[in-house]
């Protein structure tokens, strides 16, 4: 019985990886299904690194235009214990989606902004998306209803805070009146007493009203500055997004030609090596320079200077680099390749 479970585990195990690299080949093609088939796979699976992978594919589909592998990744950096980078940057795929026109994204990125710390702007932000979203939604009309509730109240328990401050002031003041006049005055000082704390009452709640009145004022004036504000970092929101697609068309062009440079390497490899096979004193030597120089996508016979070498090295770093999307195999690969190309170079200088 042991011996059958443990086959079955096994077979299994055998399965679900020829799927996964059937998916990764589909993926690399720019398979936008294939991308978001293989992330939730990775989610499946147990491994160290499987969110990570899971995360990378999804925002390769996501950068390949799907909404839905953008939504997938909202969702997942906003998971139970988000940090604050995992937050900021699920308010990134969510603000690129809401600007796409989706009312989902733009109810749930007022439903972030209004979870953080209750600073004015971020009710603010929250206000401007539920009331974005709000034509035609019951849900997202209520959302906003009740943040500009929450702002309401913010306000008034301000104002009757500066009230209750002002009335005991009011009630610490201590009229002194001199014994001589008191004696003057009579029977008529608790007349005048009662007019003068009439007037002063008055005087108080007029001075209230002028305060309110100016208070309004003040909130439209900043009301309409945060408007200009939203506008301008909407822009400039646009413009940070556009940067980013156009830098990533660049890397994918890089990649893609290096890519196709080197399937052409293996393929000229596969040839050498069966030359090699034929005549085996074919050097060994130059079979790896030739697959050092198409990872770096150089031609073996015009190979640049050591300080372009050490630049494109530091490109390729920001792609194979562990904490940047690559792994630790092909930075593996990649430095060893960079020795093998700085050996070639030098060489003739230690000659």
């Amino acid at each position: 019985m042991k011996f059958v479970s443990l086959s079955l585990l096994l077979f299994c195990s055998f399965c679900m990886a020829e799927s996964i690299d059937a998916l990764t080949a589909k993926a690399q093609n720019n398979d936008v299904e294939a991308q978001i088939l293989l992330a939730e796979q990775y989610l499946t699976t147990s491994s160290p690194t499987s969110r990570v992978d899971a995360l990378y594919w999804f925002e390769q589909a996501a950068n390949n235009g799907s909404s839905q592998a953008a939504a997938r990744l909202a969702s997942l950096y906003l998971e139970d214990g988000a940090s604050k980078r995992d937050v900021q940057e699920a308010i990134y795929w969510l603000t690129r989606l809401a600007l796409e026109g989706s009312t989902d994204a733009q109810i749930n990125l007022g439903k972030v902004y209004e979870s953080l710390p209750q600073l004015p702007k971020t009710l603010d932000l929250a206000e401007v998306w539920y009331r974005t979203a709000s034509a035609g939604n019951e849900k997202a009309d209520e959302a906003y209803s009740g943040v500009l509730e929450k702002k309401f109240n913010a306000q008034r328990a301000k104002q009757i805070s500066s009230i209750e401050q002002l009335e005991i002031q009011f009630d610490d003041l201590s009229l002194k009146i001199d014994p001589i006049a008191k004696k003057v005055l009579g029977s008529s000082v608790n007349n005048d007493s009662l007019i003068y704390a009439l007037l002063g009452f008055s005087l108080i709640l007029l001075m209230v009203i002028i305060w309110y009145h100016l208070k309004l004022r003040n909130f439209s004036t900043q009301s309409s500055a945060l408007e200009i504000d939203l506008d301008y970092e909407k822009r400039e929101l646009q413009t940070k997004l556009a940067e980013r697609n156009h830098q990533l068309r660049q890397q994918k062009k890089q990649l893609e030609t290096l890519y196709r440079q080197f399937k052409k390497i293996q393929s000229s490899s596969a040839s050498q090596q069966a030359k090699a096979r034929l005549n085996p004193t074919a050097p060994e030597k130059d079979q790896k320079l030739s697959l050092a120089c198409a990872l770096f996508g150089f031609k073996i016979n015009s190979i640049p200077s050591e300080k372009n070498i050490k630049i494109r090295y530091k490109q390729l770093c920001k792609i194979y680099h562990p904490d940047l999307k690559g792994s630790d195999e092909e930075m593996k690969r990649l430095n060893g390749a960079l020795k093998i190309i700085l050996h070639h170079v030098n060489a003739p200088l230690q000659r």
